[in-house]
Order: structure tokens, then C-alpha cells, then sequence
């Protein structure tokens, strides 16, 4: 089986990590609490 990425433009790349950031981590305060926003994408790695 075949995977084929789409295409993306820096463009896009960057409205996806504005959407991003703005559904996960609205304050855009620093530090970015990766470990808190992989643990509510992934419930299973809290384990």
C-alpha cells in the first residue's frame, strides 16, 4: 500500500499550527505545554 502525502505550502503549514495552537493552547503564553496537549491528543501515553 501506497501513502501519498498532500502537498502542503508554508502557507498552510502555518494556518494548521494557528488552528493549532488556538483549539489546544489559546493563551499563547510561553512555555508551550507540549506534554499536556500530547496527552490529550493521545489518552494512551498518560499510561
Amino acid at each position: 500500500m501506497i501513502f501519498k502525502a498532500p502537498y502542503l505550502t508554508y502557507r498552510d503549514i502555518g494556518k494548521y499550527a494557528e488552528d493549532f495552537l488556538a483549539k489546544h493552547h489559546p493563551a499563547l503564553e510561553l512555555p508551550i505545554p507540549i506534554e499536556g496537549i500530547l496527552e490529550f491528543l493521545n489518552p494512551l501515553a498518560a499510561r
